[in-house]
């Protein structure tokens, strides 16, 4: 038996905690408490640990502090503290683990009907229904129903009382978990979402100006007009009874200086699933950095990229800080994140970005699974959607074709211009889900690869390709071999990244990093991990500049392999940060058949874009080389394969020969081959294809050279 506190000899109040020894009939002394106190209440939890809260300390001041004991060392911890400060109030174990704290003298030294519950598992404490008197000195039974019998006492006029009442577990008012704080900026969107277990019917009321709340939302949405502390009025009821709340609003004036958070301020994840949230801002450059806090355990924040990722495994909503900083200037904003696991209220899964392509069919289909499919969730925007586009709500389809055109809209980039930011809701009768949707130009190429038979020494595949941009890039790098649909392929692909002067990073088998450690869950984030575990893959951030990627078997290992660059955005969370892929150039051995030399990109140019692609054999400066290559160009569309441009000796046509001149980078030797093309808007897939004539073979170089991502010229004669 454990005998903790009270007051001692002296009429103190004590900390001293020992233990009863039944069969030896002894007492022994043990960890003391965190504080003295008395008229406080024990319980014992069913992990064996033994809760103690409130009572009165040494100062004898009423408190709200808790603290747990553990047998197993003899020692105490401290926990959450009460909401309300309390002692001579009771305490009573649930069937569910929870404990209830009822009544008792608050800090004011009135009685005090309220009551609380502890969740063992969190370490908190959160509000309940009240007692229907306030009383002290009374008792409470845990009956075999489950329900808490709670009797007499002294009410608030210090009489003895003879009445008597339950507390039902199962019927209780409902209980405000989301944050009772919160900041908007005034003219820049702002959401909460309020949450409230339990609730029939949310109210709110005092609501500033350009704020509203919307029911079938849950949330208040707007654009804050005033600087100023707000008290925003919060009440949830249901048949139980009313709780009432108060969510202290903060407007602060929109920054005349430095980055703006303009990212949504609210958004839901499921609990134990990976969560993903992208801050951006605003004013700031690529030196743009975030610093995230009260973030919930299981998340963190990429300060150079602005993305909030990691699982979250309680549930709960919380208030978190963001902070941008640059050159010295910091500004802030909150954002409110909420976990659920209720699997009947939906959660949005899909992409927080789209792709507009000016003139183009768009369509983005938001994606919020339920497990009660018969319960229709009705999907909403707040905020503007781009020109030319809408919402269907039953479908939850944002389809239209973009009106806007490139250059007049922000200035760029997440690998493409932030075109706009908005909100997107998914409710249905158990709740509601939010989460930010972005809109982006795109800027030229997206992927970037060769393949080819990958031989030994010279003849690996060596890939070289150039970032370019005002900030570094996020991309991954891939050797595929056992996946690919050919005969003999690279069994078990070995990948290195270099740049000019060192070895960046190796990978042999995805899942496992080489260097640093493994990077599958980042990798796998992606949505672009290999399929074969004996792949390679390799997640980077690389300054704008010059890389290799040189694509070996294990062991010496040969067959055909592919060698993969994936661009995945500006490597900054600011809208003014770019970076795209400028180049590809791959040499190796090309042979005949299913052997040939083969360079794909997939172009998303938001404008017309150029590209020259160039087949280089007779002037590379190695033994073996391939004397006359041929250059094919071929375009899939929906699975179907056309050759759109063909070149054998780039200086035989006089039209493409001024085009390829007008690059400034012509093939330096006329039997080498080129092809200077300008590409459409839109989503492409392209192949270029290095033979050699009349089936010869020998080591050759493909290269891509793309335009500029902002006019789409290449070359010194482009207007």
């Amino acid at each position: 038996m454990l005998v903790a506190g009270g007051v001692g000899d002296r009429e103190n109040p004590s900390a001293s905690a020992e233990l009863y020894d039944s069969s030896r009939g002894t007492w022994s002394l043990t960890g003391d408490l965190n504080i003295a106190r008395y008229l406080h209440t024990a319980t014992l939890l069913p992990n064996g640990m033994v809760l103690v809260a409130g009572g009165e300390d040494s100062n004898f001041s009423t408190s709200a502090s808790a603290e747990l004991y553990d047998p197993t060392g003899g020692t105490w911890t401290v926990t959450g503290s009460l909401n309300t400060a309390r002692y001579l109030d009771t305490a009573t174990l649930l069937p569910n683990g929870t404990v209830l704290v009822a009544g008792g003298f608050d800090s004011s030294s009135n009685p005090t009907a309220s009551a609380e519950l502890y969740d063992s598992s969190s370490g908190t404490w959160s509000l309940t229904g009240d007692l229907n008197i306030a009383r002290y000195l009374h008792t409470a039974t845990l009956l075999p129903n489950g329900m808490v019998l709670v009797a007499g006492g002294r009410d608030s006029s210090s009489n003895v009382s003879a009445s008597a009442e339950l507390y039902d577990p199962a019927l209780q008012p409902p209980l405000i978990i989301s944050p009772l704080a919160a900041t908007g900026t005034v003219s820049l969107p702002f959401s909460y979402q309020f949450e409230a277990t339990g609730a029939t019917s949310l109210a709110v009321g005092d609501l500033p100006g350009g704020l509203s709340f919307d029911p079938t939302l849950r949330a208040i949405v707007g654009n804050p007009t005033a600087q100023e502390m707000f008290q925003i009025a919060l009440t949830a009821s249901n048949s139980a009874g009313t709780t009432n709340a108060n969510l202290v609003l903060t407007s602060q004036p929109l920054p005349a200086t430095g980055p703006v958070i303009i990212s949504v301020t609210s958004a839901k994840g499921r609990t134990g699933s990976p969560f993903n949230f992208q801050v951006i801002t605003s004013g700031g450059s690529a030196l743009t950095r975030l610093t995230a806090t009260g973030l919930p355990s299981g998340l963190t924040a990429d300060s150079m990229t602005g993305e909030i990722s990691g699982t979250v495994t309680t549930d709960g909503s919380f208030s978190v800080t963001l902070s941008a900083t640059d050159v010295g200037i910091t500004n802030t904003a909150s954002l409110e994140l909420t976990f659920t696991s209720d699997l009947a209220v939906p959660v949005i899964v899909s992409q927080d970005n789209a792709l507009l392509y000016p003139g183009v069919s768009f369509s983005y289909a938001i994606m919020a699974p339920n497990s009660d499919t018969s319960d229709q969730v009705i999907y909403s925007v707040v905020g503007q959607l781009p020109a030319g586009l809408g919402l269907d709500q039953t479908t939850g389809i944002i389809s239209g074709i973009p009106t806007l055109r490139f250059g007049l809209q922000p200035s760029p980039q997440l690998s493409g211009g932030v075109v706009t930011n908005v909100q997107i809701f998914a409710c249905n009768a158990s709740g509601c889900a939010a989460q930010g949707l972005f809109f982006l130009l795109p800027t030229g190429a997206a992927n970037i690869s060769t393949r080819l038979d990958v031989g030994t020494g010279d003849n690996v595949l060596i890939g070289g390709f150039i970032t370019q941009g005002n900030a570094p890039m996020k991309l991954v790098l891939r050797g595929i071999g056992p996946s690919l649909p050919v005969t003999g392929p690279l069994a078990d692909p070995f990948l290195e990244l270099h740049d000019r002067t060192s070895t960046i990073a190796t990978n042999d088998n995805w899942k496992v990093n080489l260097a640093g450690g493994s990077q599958e869950v980042a990798i796998e984030n992606t949505g672009i991990a290999p399929t074969n575990d004996l792949e390679s893959a390799i997640l980077a951030v690389l300054n704008p500049g010059i890389y290799t990627a040189i694509l070996r078997g294990t062991n010496n290992g040969t067959g055909v392999g592919l060698v993969e660059v994936y661009n995945l955005g500006a490597a900054s969370l600011d809208v003014s940060s770019a970076a795209n892929l400028a180049n590809i150039s791959t040499r190796g051995n090309v042979q005949t058949g299913d052997n040939v030399m083969i360079g794909g990109f997939i172009n998303e140019g938001a404008i017309p874009i150029k590209v020259l692609l160039r087949a280089i054999g007779p002037s590379l400066s190695v033994t073996g080389k391939l004397a006359d290559p041929t250059l094919e160009l071929h375009q899939n569309i929906g699975g179907t394969d056309t050759i759109i441009a063909t070149n054998d000796n780039w200086m035989t046509d006089p039209a493409q020969k001024a085009d390829i001149m007008a690059t400034t980078i012509p093939p330096t030797n006329a039997l080498e081959s080129a092809i200077a093309i300008t590409l459409p808007v839109g989503e492409g897939h392209y192949t270029a294809i290095v033979k050699g004539v009349n089936g010869t073979t020998g080591v050759a170089l493909v290269e891509a050279y793309f335009g500029n991502p902002v006019d789409g010229c290449l070359g010194t004669l482009c207007p």
